[in-house]
């Protein structure tokens, strides 16, 4: 697995160099026929007995709704990215319904809250699947969790469309459909800004101790290997930690010109004001989830100066789809999309349909999954496309440097 993760490696380090029902005829004629004899009026005649009539078609609100689970981080504060997909999934399903439905049917959704552990997880499918009777499930975001309920899925056949971005997802798992840019794109792209914009060589990196920051902490070194370099300090932390100071130090002490964190919201808004606070004031490349407003928020200040690696900044974006669904999002929720999560979850519904649809409306799992490998489509965070077998489709992300609180777009990154 190793080997192959490098493999992959070394090739997205390379690749980053280049920028970016037919109507039925009518029955013939009848044979004419001879008018019957009519029959003596003292004799009895059997009554005609009447062909039984057809079962009539169901009619489109007739057919059973397509079942759907949404599985998100509701509550907890480690990942406050959740609340904004529960948002982008509620609004795909209300305008999908709105318009008809998929292929005559209406979506009926459940939600179940994952919060931040695997086996809350693991109960919240649990629920979707044996008390609400979903076939497919949008979310979580969290790997460890996606991981902890891969055998629920594999057992029961469930097609997820889910937002962790860890490599393993897509290597290992069929059932696993991935709507965000994979850390094999985003770690690379965060490791060759460092060393060809920023022109450091002396690299370290944080992370946190789960499977995403493990997994981004292991393409992070390799990538740097593709250039002959090795990190100058690793250093590992909790999700839950929130006095980040030691590692921080550790930065200092290894003289690094740049720190890589890759963590989740909450700990890159403590990693980023810790740094400021202790006079450190290192520049930082961050991950995805330190561009959600959230975080920001909470490092009030502190993210100035500091690049960021995201999905997909919506604030970009100029032209007239992406302007009007930002329009649509504040106008039913009352403030901007936030994160990527929102535009994710949003698109995981509109793919879940497009899939089903080239299915002809089947809702046999295996049947959708299949047809979703030969799905093309443009999403409000970009353009989906699966090369065959693997169900990977998002191939960008965007480097953004904060102006104060405020990320700006400094370039988009791509594979292919």
């Amino acid at each position: 697995m190793k080997r192959s993760r490098k493999l992959l490696v070394v090739c997205l380090a390379a690749l980053f160099l280049v920028a970016i029902v037919a109507a039925c005829a009518s029955d013939p004629d009848p044979e004419p026929v001879a008018a019957p004899t009519p029959a003596p009026a003292d004799t009895a005649t059997e009554p005609a007995q009447a062909e039984p009539e057809p079962e009539p078609e169901p009619a489109p609100a007739d057919l059973e709704p397509i079942l759907v689970g949404g599985a998100f981080a509701f509550t907890t504060p480690v990942n406050m990215t959740d609340q904004f997909a529960i948002e982008g999934f509620l609004m795909a399903v209300e305008e999908i319904n709105a318009a008809g439905g998929i292929a005559g049917r209406q979506i009926e959704y459940f939600t179940e809250d994952t919060g931040d552990d695997p086996t809350t997880a693991v109960n919240a499918y649990n629920r979707l699947i044996d008390q609400h009777g979903v076939s497919f499930i949008i979310g979580p975001s969290f790997t460890n969790q996606h991981l902890a309920v891969e055998p629920i899925v594999r057992e029961n056949e469930i097609l997820v469309f889910g937002m962790s971005t860890n490599i393993r997802l897509i290597q290992d798992y069929e059932w696993y459909i991935r709507v965000r840019p994979s850390d094999g794109i985003a770690c690379s792209a965060a490791a060759l800004f460092a060393i060809d914009e920023m022109g450091a060589t002396r690299i370290g990196i944080t992370h946190t101790n789960n499977d995403f920051g493990n997994g981004g902490r292991d393409i992070l070194i390799d990538v740097l290997a593709t250039r002959g370099l090795e990190p100058v300090a690793v250093e590992t932390f909790d999700p839950d930690d929130r006095d980040l100071s030691p590692m921080l130090l550790s930065m200092r002490d290894a003289d690094a010109e740049v720190i890589i964190h890759w963590g989740h919201a909450a700990d890159s808004a403590v990693a980023q004001t810790q740094n400021v606070q202790l006079g450190i004031n290192l520049p930082m490349i961050v991950s995805p989830g330190a561009v959600a407003v959230t975080s920001i928020e909470m490092a009030d200040g502190a993210t100035d100066g500091n690049f960021g690696i995201v999905d997909v900044l919506l604030d970009a974006r100029t032209d007239e789809r992406s302007l009007q669904w930002i329009a649509d999002y504040n106008a039913r929720w009352g403030r901007d999309p936030g994160v990527p999560q929102s535009m994710a979850a949003y698109d995981a519904v509109y793919l879940l349909k497009a899939a089903i649809e080239a299915a002809g409306g089947s809702l046999n799992t295996t049947e959708v999954r299949d047809a979703v490998l030969g799905i093309t489509m443009q999403g409000v965070s970009g353009y989906f496309q699966f090369p065959e077998p693997i169900g990977e489709a998002l191939w960008s992300v965007d480097i953004i440097q904060f102006d104060y609180m405020t990320p700006v777009f400094v370039r988009t990154v791509a594979v292919g």
